[in-house]
């Protein structure tokens, strides 16, 4: 029995070796360390995808209440209504969410639990500009303008691929990719369908924020998005189709 057994568990450990090359097995950042080596102090999200990982910084200074509300639904700490039950509940928003849109040369989109682009936490965020932050370049993490309002999607948000002028002061930047960017390429080249959907639903695994040499975000005192009050009737699909995500042409 003892050599069956042992074969048995070196078939299973190497299967799962194989698995962990593909991003199964295990949840944890495989490769945070290395992303975070030689990163100045910071807040940083790591992002666990079916395509790799990357890392990107967060501008926690200049935009306070983007990144705010960013870390707290990453982290769960911030109520979000769940689409099915229509129930204000917390915990990891994004984890398992598609990139629901891509164009390659110019973004990748997710953040929608519905993955139609009308979804969101039950909520939208005002608008968060800062003069030095442009649409200049490639791996910007950076929120849309939703609905009719000129508000910005409380969740949703698009990483660039490219330059981007006509979003400046239309989409609020909050984030910047530096290590991985390769894997943030790779998902803007896979296949799509006429509505820029992916033939292959590509996930978001997981989102971890880590906290670099002291750095703090801004608490959630000094957050102040336009919240719905918890007593309100939540955004529904029906409700929602006048507030689609408009990314900038």
């Amino acid at each position: 029995m003892k050599g069956p057994s042992t074969s048995i568990r070196s078939a299973m450990l190497a299967l799962c070796g194989l698995a962990l090359l593909v991003g199964g097995c295990s949840r944890e950042p495989r490769h945070l360390d290395e992303a975070l080596a030689g990163q100045p102090a910071g807040v940083y999200a790591y992002f666990q995808t079916d395509l790799g990982d990357f890392l990107a910084r967060l501008f926690i200074e200049r935009a306070p209440r983007t990144t705010a509300n960013f870390i707290g639904l990453a982290e769960g700490t911030k109520e979000w209504v769940e689409p099915k039950s229509e129930k204000w509940v917390t915990g990891p928003f994004y984890d398992g969410l598609l990139f629901f849109k891509v164009i390659d040369n110019e973004f990748i989109l997710t953040g929608d639990p519905l993955h139609l682009g009308i979804g969101g936490p039950g909520y939208q965020l005002d608008p968060e500009f800062h003069p030095e932050l442009r649409h200049d370049r490639a791996g910007l993490l950076t929120v849309p303008p939703q609905g009719e309002e000129e508000k910005a999607s409380g969740s949703q948000f698009m990483i660039t691929l490219g330059p981007r002028p006509t979003a400046d002061d239309r989409s609020s930047i909050f984030g910047e990719v530096v290590w991985g960017m390769e894997t943030v390429r790779a998902i803007g080249r896979i296949p799509t369908h006429m509505d820029n959907r992916p033939v292959k639903d590509i996930k978001l695994r997981r989102v971890t924020i880590h906290r670099v040499g002291g750095a703090r975000e801004a608490t959630v005192a000094d957050d102040a998005p336009t919240t719905a009050p918890a007593t309100a009737a939540p955004e529904t699909t029906a409700a929602a189709e006048s507030t689609e995500v408009a990314p900038p042409d």
